[in-house]
């Protein structure tokens, strides 16, 4: 079974309050124990030079990521309201990736399913065990391999995630309501 999966439901961007997002969003700053375990393809050394190259320090990595994390299903925003109703994931994470940065190859270790929406404008491709995707709104299993391509310009996702349900389960919710 593939482990992403372009999906049908297309967020009016226009209705996405961006400019609070943006307000409200933090640096996204992984622990290294975290990074570290997803990340298990490659050797210590290798993992050590990747961070030193990437993230400023081998041993307190830094980031350039910027992140929101909504919780609550009852937003002010209509658009929010409704992606909470249609989905009903556990959260809402809204992401800034810096222009020429992008993902190595990596599993997540706290989530175990998203559905990602690539805001217009410039998108990497995502490889998911080594296939190369193109999509720009898709639902993913995330505790398989992937990495995301970097791209010269800073891009922004809009992501619904779970912890709790597995990739099976939110495909077959999702194959029911029709927006697979």
């Amino acid at each position: 079974m593939e482990r992403i999966r372009p999906i049908k439901y297309i967020p009016d961007w226009s209705k996405i309050p961006l400019n609070w997002i943006l307000q409200n969003m933090e640096t996204f700053n992984v622990p290294y124990e975290d990074i570290r375990k997803s990340n298990p393809w490659v050797s210590d050394k290798e993992f050590q030079e990747w961070l030193l190259e990437n993230r400023g320090s081998a041993t307190e990595p830094v980031s350039d990521t910027k992140i929101l994390r909504l919780r609550n299903a009852n937003t002010p925003f209509p658009e929010l309201n409704k992606i909470f109703q249609t989905f009903r994931p556990e959260r809402l994470n809204f992401t800034i990736l810096a222009k020429g940065t992008g993902y190595p190859p990596h599993r997540d270790v706290h989530r175990t399913c998203n559905i990602n929406f690539i805001a217009p404008g410039p998108r990497g491709r995502i490889m998911v065990e080594d296939i190369e995707y193109n999509y720009d709104r898709f639902v993913l299993d995330p505790s398989v391999k992937h990495a995301v391509e970097s791209v010269p310009q800073e891009r922004f996702t809009m992501m619904a995630s779970w912890s709790q349900k597995s990739y099976t389960d939110v495909c077959e919710v999702l194959e029911k309501d029709g927006w697979l």
